[in-house]
């Protein structure tokens, strides 16, 4: 299973979702609230600090994450799988 580790709120976020995930804020977020009712469970986690999800990524291989291009430090130990525009 993946652990997603999503950005803090704003437009990294919305970028991320709209051009991956295919959803808005508020779509995603009615998703998972509808998910977590009818099935468990819980939100995915969400992190304020790209230093932190760079790491929680590094240490669990199930760990998957998105940050701005300039927050990222190294690459070693992440695989950048995709950019996207943040525009």
């Amino acid at each position: 299973a993946v652990m997603p580790i999503h950005y803090k709120e704003g437009f990294v976020k919305d970028a991320f979702l709209s051009s991956i995930i295919g959803m808005d804020s508020k779509k995603y977020r009615f998703y998972w609230t509808k998910k977590v009712f009818q099935e468990g469970g819980s939100l995915p986690a969400s992190q304020n600090s790209p230093p932190l999800i760079m790491l929680l990524v590094r240490k669990n291989a199930s760990a998957i994450g998105y940050i701005t291009v300039l927050e990222l430090d190294e690459v070693k130990g992440i695989k950048v799988i995709t950019k996207i525009k943040t525009e």
